[in-house]
Protein backbone atom coordinates (compact mmCIF):
# COMPACT_ATOMS: atom_id res chain seq x y z
CA UNK A 1 0.00 0.00 0.00
CA UNK A 2 1.43 3.35 -1.05
CA UNK A 3 0.03 6.58 0.31
CA UNK A 4 0.22 9.69 -1.84
CA UNK A 5 0.14 13.24 -0.57
CA UNK A 6 -3.00 14.68 1.01
CA UNK A 7 -4.61 17.27 -1.24
CA UNK A 8 -7.03 19.96 -0.16
CA UNK A 9 -10.18 19.97 -2.26
CA UNK A 10 -12.69 22.51 -1.10
CA UNK A 11 -15.09 23.19 1.71
CA UNK A 12 -12.58 21.99 4.31
CA UNK A 13 -12.24 18.53 2.73
CA UNK A 14 -9.15 16.66 1.70
CA UNK A 15 -8.43 13.70 -0.54
CA UNK A 16 -5.63 11.18 -0.66
CA UNK A 17 -4.87 8.59 -3.34
CA UNK A 18 -3.96 5.15 -2.00
CA UNK A 19 -2.44 2.56 -4.32
CA UNK A 20 -3.09 -1.05 -3.32
CA UNK A 21 -0.93 -3.86 -4.65
CA UNK A 22 -2.18 -7.37 -5.22
CA UNK A 23 0.53 -10.00 -5.30
CA UNK A 24 4.27 -9.47 -5.34
CA UNK A 25 6.42 -7.73 -7.94
CA UNK A 26 8.98 -9.68 -9.98
CA UNK A 27 11.89 -7.94 -8.26
CA UNK A 28 10.56 -8.76 -4.80
CA UNK A 29 9.83 -12.35 -5.84
CA UNK A 30 13.42 -12.74 -7.02
CA UNK A 31 14.66 -11.34 -3.71
CA UNK A 32 12.53 -13.82 -1.73
CA UNK A 33 13.67 -16.81 -3.79
CA UNK A 34 17.30 -15.72 -3.43
CA UNK A 35 16.89 -15.49 0.36
CA UNK A 36 15.36 -18.97 0.46
CA UNK A 37 18.12 -20.50 -1.67
CA UNK A 38 20.78 -18.91 0.56
CA UNK A 39 19.33 -20.86 3.50
CA UNK A 40 20.63 -24.10 1.90
CA UNK A 41 17.52 -26.06 2.91
CA UNK A 42 16.03 -28.79 0.74
CA UNK A 43 13.05 -26.77 -0.46
CA UNK A 44 12.06 -25.64 -3.92
CA UNK A 45 11.07 -21.98 -4.40
CA UNK A 46 9.52 -20.91 -7.68
CA UNK A 47 7.85 -17.74 -8.89
CA UNK A 48 4.27 -18.27 -10.06
CA UNK A 49 2.56 -15.15 -11.44
CA UNK A 50 2.33 -12.78 -8.47
CA UNK A 51 3.40 -15.19 -5.74
CA UNK A 52 6.29 -17.38 -4.66
CA UNK A 53 5.55 -21.07 -4.19
CA UNK A 54 7.75 -23.01 -1.81
CA UNK A 55 7.63 -26.81 -1.77
CA UNK A 56 9.41 -29.15 0.55
CA UNK A 57 9.20 -32.70 1.81
CA UNK A 58 9.29 -31.80 5.50
CA UNK A 59 6.92 -29.47 7.29
CA UNK A 60 9.72 -28.30 9.60
CA UNK A 61 11.73 -26.97 6.66
CA UNK A 62 8.74 -25.02 5.36
CA UNK A 63 8.13 -23.56 8.82
CA UNK A 64 11.79 -22.55 8.99
CA UNK A 65 11.43 -20.67 5.70
CA UNK A 66 8.27 -18.97 6.99
CA UNK A 67 9.95 -17.86 10.22
CA UNK A 68 12.96 -16.52 8.28
CA UNK A 69 10.70 -14.46 6.01
CA UNK A 70 8.72 -13.14 8.99
CA UNK A 71 11.94 -12.08 10.73
CA UNK A 72 13.46 -10.51 7.60
CA UNK A 73 13.28 -6.75 7.23
CA UNK A 74 11.42 -6.58 3.92
CA UNK A 75 9.91 -3.46 2.34
CA UNK A 76 6.68 -5.32 1.60
CA UNK A 77 4.29 -7.43 3.66
CA UNK A 78 4.34 -11.21 3.33
CA UNK A 79 1.38 -13.55 3.61
CA UNK A 80 1.37 -17.33 3.83
CA UNK A 81 -1.50 -19.40 2.46
CA UNK A 82 -2.29 -23.07 1.98
CA UNK A 83 0.49 -24.48 4.11
CA UNK A 84 0.26 -27.81 5.87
Amino acid sequence: MKLNEIEATGGGRVKQLINLQSGISKENAKLVTKMIKEMKIKVNAQIMDEQVRVQGAKKDELQEVMSMLKAADLDFPVQFTNYK
